[in-house]
């Protein structure tokens, strides 16, 4: 068995065995906890540095130290700075954990029972698994456990060091023209950081029936109402006159939903501007299946009369809205 060390007031410095590991997660954290720990480490596999709070000191030794993984038991908002810290005393393919207060319509029962107050109110839970994988880590799992929002993650880059923008208008990388990467303007409608968690909100529900990703935490609840009224697109108006977008055209997608796609579809569509307004709007086919069936069947129009069929697909797409055929996702 590899060491297990605990460092931080009231716990001593030191090699702990694994049965006094086991009984003291389970008597400062709880059983529940303990599991949630053991399911993503193997607790007797590995370095692992526990934290029973967040001190910078700490973070010196364990990184003069040969630590695999750590776990932060301290409930935190976690600021960059000290995400930063915590990455670069991580290798490549270790592991953290910590947890959380969450700040977030919905769990105002979790944080009465998690003790939270005015003078600790969390983040989101988007905001907080965010700021995480912009550290450099992939996130595997989130829980909430005793009023607590928990999370696990594996170290698989170097951290973004960059800062995030928490305003109104957001800016999102997508593949245009000729698969080149542009730069797409709409109202926030998400929490900040989310964009890092693209891929785990896939990977953990997949895409709904109108090929956005399914049970998506991310969303704020302005940006519900503003996507269900189309509100969210209005910057992209910007975009059509910069001629990045089309007004009529294929999705402009990002990289990861690009490439999801099938290969005729990814061949294809490079050669055609992407559009404010995408064909399955037009056309009444929000289905994630349909509306790649959808570009399809636009794209050949298109080749056919490339000035009739935007003319007739926009004035399709806006019948389609305002007799409310057709809804935003």
């Amino acid at each position: 068995m590899r060491n297990i060390a605990m460092l931080g007031k009231n716990w001593g410095e030191g090699v702990c065995s694994m049965q006094s590991v086991r009984e003291h997660l389970i008597d400062v954290a709880g059983g529940d906890v303990y599991f949630f720990i053991a399911q993503n480490i193997i607790l007797d596999k590995a370095n692992i540095q526990i934290l029973p709070a967040q001190q910078s000191n700490i973070l010196l030794k364990v990184r003069e130290k040969k630590i695999q993984s750590i776990v932060d038991l301290n409930p935190l908002n976690p600021q960059n700075n000290y995400l930063y810290n915590l990455s670069s005393c991580i290798p490549d393919s270790g592991m953290y954990i910590g947890c959380s207060f969450i700040n977030e319509h919905g769990f105002d029962e979790l944080n009465k029972k998690a003790g939270q107050t005015k003078s600790n109110t969390g983040r989101s839970r988007a905001e907080v698994l965010g700021r995480v994988a912009q550290a450099g880590f992939e996130i595997i799992e989130h829980r909430f456990i005793n009023g607590l929002f928990y999370y696990a993650a594996i170290k698989v880059r170097q951290a973004e060091i960059r800062k995030v923008d928490k305003g109104l208008f957001i800016t999102l990388k997508r593949v245009g023209y000729f698969k080149k990467r542009i730069n797409i303007y709409k109202f926030r409608t998400m929490h900040p950081y989310s964009e890092y968690l693209q891929d785990y909100v896939v990977r953990l529900n997949g895409y709904n029936a109108y090929g956005k990703p399914s049970g998506d935490f991310r969303l704020t609840r302005l940006g519900k109402f503003f996507r269900k009224y189309w509100l969210d697109e209005l910057p992209q108006l910007f975009n059509l006159m910069k001629g990045d977008l089309a007004l009529i055209g294929v999705r402009p997608l990002s990289l990861t939903r690009f490439n999801e796609l099938p290969e005729d579809v990814r061949q294809n569509r490079i050669n055609f501007k992407p559009g404010c307004i995408p064909p399955y709007v037009a056309l009444n086919m929000p289905d994630s299946k349909e509306n790649i069936e959808a570009e399809r069947i636009y794209m050949v129009a298109k080749i056919k009369s490339p000035i009739l069929t935007d003319i007739r697909y926009f004035f399709m797409a806006l019948y389609n809205i305002f007799s409310g055929k057709i809804r935003s996702s």
